[in-house]
């Protein structure tokens, strides 16, 4: 394990994916702030979190990414997951089809909730008033 600083994997996951978050106008923002975690592991988790909130965002909003001590959030403007789905989302092949777009694999969140698994911590998916935030829990 190590430190690995969040704001430079948002970076480089912006890099990534250069065209989608501007063609959609995100103005995608992370706090300073470092997580104890295997580096490749968590940049896929990260990754795979901030792809989705990509996919459901509404043009011209924002996502964000707020560290803190035992884990990360990744909150988006967008559509609320129905309430049938919450409880599945995180399922292996479980996927929700993102406004004009394909459906997805389903793998995605249910990878992220496997690693948060192995780092002993958890994965929670909810609504908030404007969208939806996904807390990445890694205890110390």
């Amino acid at each position: 394990k190590s430190a690995v600083a969040m704001s430079a994997l948002v970076q480089e996951w912006q890099q990534s994916r250069y065209s989608l978050p501007t063609e959609k106008q995100l103005d995608v923002s992370v706090n300073e702030g470092t997580l104890l975690a295997e580096a490749e592991t968590l940049k896929l988790a990260l990754f795979n979190l901030l792809d989705n909130a990509l996919r459901f965002a509404n043009e011209n909003t924002a996502i964000t990414v707020h560290v803190e001590a035992a884990g990360l959030t990744v909150t988006n403007i967008g559509p609320m997951i129905p309430d049938y789905a919450l409880g599945r989302i995180t399922e292996r092949f479980y996927s929700l089809p993102a406004p004009d777009q394909e459906k997805s694999s389903g793998l995605g969140l249910a990878m992220v909730s496997e690693i948060a698994s192995l780092h002993g911590g958890s994965l929670n998916v909810e609504n908030t008033h404007q969208g939806v935030q996904a807390k990445l829990v890694l205890p110390e």
